[in-house]
């Protein structure tokens, strides 16, 4: 079948007729026929065939008696209508009259259901559309012709759906029983409009029926491509087998990304991208929700904001109540401070933050006075710049000590706000959060702040993976959708190696959490300024905007499903085009952005270029070391578009880390092969 079809796209590609050779022919033409399917009207399934696959579904979430393999049958069936014709073309009805599987109440009703599923899984073209709107404007006479089972009544119906009126005949082979292929239906037009035989274009996507047989018959016709391409970051499937998913999804995608009003990077990118994304996570999480029983559902700012929103267009009808929950890693941090005891404690604690691992970045997070912390630290001879790895055994009770003493009251403070922030929310009992990807590091730090209260947390988060033993995290509910430990290895890189611009496009436009306040009785969250600017502000909301409208436009589409899930490599698939191999153009479409990683801000992609960097080679070690968006890094400074998921998977299990893994990452790529030797 792919054969065929690169074969035809070969062959045909030469033929295919120019906007500005379409709409001259138009011109010239008093009568202009037009194609409907792949022409006038898509479907949003990537073959006609999968109809049926959409049918099976159907009919098999209303019955307890289940379909099987219901395509082929239905395949069967036409061949066996098509062999048995009287004429040149069958309807749909003598087609079901081949579907000898099934009794006559089943038939009955899987051939409504195919007509129900024809209507909802059509929708306009929006270029030919306009073709079309034009050569009304002209005051052409309009004819649409159309190889075709279907009914008229049905087909008339799917041409108003999508604003095709004003033609005034319907040239369908159903109802003349004559089709194209063989000519006779265009003698019908010939025969209906004398005299104007030259005067007469057909506009179709089929190489043979709508290009060959009308030349044949002395009609002028445009040959145009049927299955083009309007995605910037989808591929076409390669095969129909494998995922029946991604083709519908490619399909939907894109038709209708062309009726898009704002056709912007940030408005394709949230249609695109991260709509398919929000999506199949949607499912996923309200299916898991209900297997795991959960009272109460919180959305984990910054990034829950959106994830929310997008929850409740998918699942309007949701009952579970929920919250969305100001938190930050360094909001539930600081009030864990007073549990630390000892040196090492304060740093597994904080090591999260420790991508510039020095003693000032300790100070920082635990929102020390840096006058007397430096201070202090200077009597026990330590320089404020010096990396927490480096400090000799025998300072590290005074250090720890000193940064009790500094911060114990606002770390008290923080503690007991933070307690009375989570009870006003509604925090205990068997909930669920919500965030992107994580290692469950909140998670853990909810668990413990909220310690007293009776709280059993379940961690739902687009991807899960694990920074330490696997030991460590044997006590925790966490289950990612797109990735987990031991599952989908390449989507865990794709995002890891770009995690600075995945969270980005989820991020709501607020600042994150740096404290809580007591304000009129209630416990309100301290806000930090936001890092962006206008236009990357902006930026965001359109991605999230964009991706909000599709959903609501596959929420509405004969492709919805509750019962189905998509798998992640489905809804991955945009994603890996724009972060995993990022072309020029979009490394430098985010060149501005800014990312927070505790208290330090810094650009996404890299300031300078090669050049710089290779009269400061240890100026590039350092921020490659401690990027969080290599992928980036690499492209913005070599500029060649090479597989580089595969090329840091390999660096890092060869060991080539960076020190920060090297000194706070007990399971490191590393040890986990010095262990396995």
């Amino acid at each position: 079948m792919r054969i065929r079809f690169y074969i035809k796209r070969l062959l045909g590609r030469p033929l295919y007729s120019s906007e500005m050779r379409i709409i001259k022919a138009i011109d010239d033409a008093e009568v202009v026929s037009f194609d409907i399917f792949d022409t006038l009207v898509k479907r949003d399934v990537r073959l006609p065939e999968q109809i049926h696959d959409i049918v099976e579904r159907k009919f098999n979430k209303q019955h307890t008696d289940q379909l099987d393999d219901y395509r082929r049958e239905r395949i069967r069936a036409e061949v066996l209508a098509r062999k048995n014709a009287a004429n040149e073309e069958i309807t749909l009805k003598e087609i079901f009259q081949y579907l000898e599987k099934y009794p006559t109440e089943i038939k009955t009703e899987l051939y409504k259901l195919e007509i129900e599923t024809e209507m909802e899984m059509c929708c306009p073209d929006h270029f030919f559309s306009q073709l079309y709107r034009y050569a009304c404007q002209k005051g052409k006479r309009i004819v649409i012709t159309s190889d075709m089972y279907l009914p008229e009544s049905i087909i008339r119906k799917i041409l108003e759906k999508c604003d095709i009126n004003n033609y005034e005949k319907l040239y369908l082979s159903s109802s003349y029983k004559k089709n194209k292929r063989t000519g006779n239906l265009y003698d019908c037009i010939k025969a209906d409009y004398p005299g104007m035989q030259r005067k007469i274009l057909h506009i179709g996507d089929n190489m043979i029926g709508d290009y060959l047989v009308p030349f044949k018959r002395g009609i002028r016709r445009c040959l145009i491509d049927g299955d083009k391409k309007n995605l910037r970051y989808w591929k076409r499937p390669n095969t129909e087998e494998g995922f029946p998913d991604r083709h519908w999804l490619y399909a939907f995608l894109n038709n209708r990304i062309l009726m898009m009003d704002d056709k912007s990077d940030a408005s394709v990118i949230g249609y695109e991208v991260i709509g398919p994304i929000v999506l199949g996570f949607c499912q996923w999480l309200y299916k898991r929700v209900r297997e795991d029983r959960i009272e109460k559902l919180f959305f984990l700012s910054r990034e829950g904001k959106f994830l929310q929103e997008a929850y409740h267009v998918m699942h309007p009808e949701e009952s579970l109540p929920q919250c969305y929950l100001h938190v930050s890693r360094r909001a539930l941090l600081v009030p864990l401070v007073l549990e630390t005891r000892t040196y090492d404690d304060l740093i597994n604690l904080t090591k999260i933050f420790l991508h510039a691992p020095q003693l000032e970045t300790i100070g920082e997070i635990c929102s020390l006075d840096k006058e007397e912390y430096e201070k202090g630290l200077r009597k026990l001879g330590l320089d404020i710049k010096i990396p927490v790895y480096e400090v000799e055994e025998g300072k590290k009770t005074a250090v720890i000590k000193l940064v009790h003493e500094l911060g114990h009251a606002r770390f008290l403070q923080q503690k007991n706000l933070l307690n009375q922030y989570l009870e006003q929310n509604g925090f205990g009992g068997k909930n669920g959060i919500v965030d992107i990807c994580s290692s469950g590091t909140m998670q853990r730090f909810l668990v413990r702040a909220f310690r007293e209260k009776d709280v059993e947390l379940y961690g739902y988060y687009m991807g899960v993976r694990n920074v330490e033993s696997e030991e460590f995290y044997l006590d925790m509910k966490r289950y990612g959708y797109l990735f987990s430990p031991g599952k989908n290895k390449d989507i865990n890189y794709a995002i890891r190696f770009t995690t600075e611009l995945f969270e980005t496009l989820f991020l709501s436009t607020e600042g994150s959490v740096l404290a809580y306040n007591g304000e009129n009785g209630r416990v309100v969250p301290v806000l930090n300024e936001v890092e962006y600017r206008e236009k990357e502000k902006n930026f965001i909301e359109t991605v999230q905007r964009s991706a909000l409208r599709f959903l609501k436009e596959i929420r509405n589409s004969g492709y919805w499903d509750d019962q189905k899930q998509l798998v992640p490599e489905d809804v991955f698939q945009g994603y890996v085009s724009l972060g995993a191999r990022p072309s020029m153009r979009t490394v430098e479409l985010f060149q501005n952005f800014v990312h927070t990683n505790g208290t330090v801000r810094h650009t996404i992609v890299p300031k300078y270029s090669l050049f710089y960097y290779l009269i400061h080679p240890r100026k590039w070690k350092a921020e490659f070391e401690t990027s969080k968006n290599k992928i980036f890094f690499l492209r913005k400074t070599v500029k060649l578009n090479l597989p580089y998921v595969k090329i840091l998977e390999w660096l890092e299990e060869k060991g080539m880390i960076s020190r920060y893994q090297r000194h706070f990452l007990i399971d490191s790529p590393s040890e986990k092969s010095s262990r396995k030797r």
